[in-house]
């Protein structure tokens, strides 16, 4: 159950943060228009890239996932069935 757990938390956490980077990088490309530019820009764009490797890992996850914690992504192959 811990890695669905991680996979959930990986796209989660890399959606926010992909969500949160863009608007802050549009704002700062309407908005800064100086010198010191490339100060706001890092922020965001290091917020794409934390967000990116979020979803990289939980593709990961998914992928390397043991069968036996896949299995409860789906429930119906779990059940056994009466006889």
């Amino acid at each position: 159950m811990i890695a669905i757990a991680a996979v959930v938390y990986n796209l989660v956490s890399g959606c926010l943060c992909i969500c949160t980077a863009i608007p802050m990088i549009v704002t700062a490309a309407e908005h800064c228009h100086n010198e010191y530019e490339y100060m706001f820009f890092t922020s965001p764009l290091l917020g794409v890239v934390a967000g990116l490797l979020h979803i990289i890992v939980a593709v990961i996850c998914l992928k390397y996932m043991p069968l036996k914690e896949a299995r409860y992504l789906n429930p119906k192959s779990c059940r056994k069935e009466k006889t």
